[in-house]
């Protein structure tokens, strides 16, 4: 027997099909996908190859990022999508990831020279100053795969 309760639960949001799809043709056309690597290799930090971060997400993301270019982008949770963010030439001195483990993942995968701030806590521990400081034309994003069952994106500008 096939499970609906997931078509029941997104009924009664329109994910506006017609939209979503005139930005990939015009994402297509304008910012054409990086070229990331299967597996680890430099230059990139990003690679096709992992468990946390499909490709389809990074291209979206990596798009998102080089129409909008935010100025500054708070990233909860860091690893794979951090990667993406600074491959897609965001410039790393607005990008502020909330991490409580940032060894974990994150500096073996970016390093942490290149981000100009990592904010060590939970995000329910995070100084609500960080959210304050967003502005139009500045990022939220969120990458989420610990607890759901499915990659969650959130890139809010």
């Amino acid at each position: 027997m096939r499970n609906t309760a997931g078509h029941r639960q997104w009924s009664c949001v329109d994910l506006q099909p017609d939209q979503q799809l005139r930005f990939f043709h015009v994402a297509l056309l304008e910012y054409p996908p990086i070229e990331f690597s299967e597996t680890r290799t430099s230059p990139w930090r990003y690679y096709k190859k992992n468990d946390w971060f499909p490709v389809a997400d990074a291209y979206t993301l990596s798009v998102m990022i080089r129409q909008h270019q935010p100025q500054r982008i708070v990233e909860i949770g860091s690893g794979f999508s951090t990667a993406v963010i600074l491959d897609s030439g965001q410039p790393a001195t607005g990008l502020i990831c909330v991490e409580p483990d940032p060894d974990r993942r994150l500096a073996r995968l970016c390093g942490t020279t290149g981000i100009p701030r990592i904010n060590e806590h939970p995000v329910q521990a995070a100084p609500v100053s960080i959210f304050e400081e967003l502005r139009s034309g500045m990022c939220y994003s969120s990458t989420a795969a610990t607890s759901w069952p499915l990659t969650a994106m959130s890139l809010t500008c």
